[in-house]
């Protein structure tokens, strides 16, 4: 992991433990490149925990997240299974975003 993503995790897991929440799953493009450095974020989410960090795409990315990325890497299309297997959905936290007028 470079060494500003490593940072930018440190930072986001700071806050996360300051929380109640037990993790947050980051959806927008934006906030996925800012967190991963994966450069084609619209096919990805990155869920964080307090210890871990998962980029989670699809088949078609499993070079380029290799390489991009020095998040732990899931490949699937079911990522809302992979949630309730990897998370409480009861304290999971999601990502606010501002939607355009």
């Amino acid at each position: 992991m470079t060494d500003i993503h490593a940072h930018r995790l440190a930072r986001v897991q700071a806050a996360l433990a300051a929380s109640d929440a037990s993790s947050l799953l980051v959806t927008t493009p934006a906030n996925v490149r800012w967190l991963s450095g994966f450069t084609t974020p619209e096919d990805a989410r990155v869920l964080v925990t307090k210890d871990a960090a998962l980029l989670v795409t699809d088949g078609r990315y499993i070079a380029q997240a290799e390489q991009e990325s020095q998040l732990e890497t899931v490949i699937t299309r079911d990522w809302i299974n992979l949630l309730q297997e990897r998370t409480d959905p009861a304290t999971l936290g999601i990502e606010a975003f501002e939607c355009g007028t």
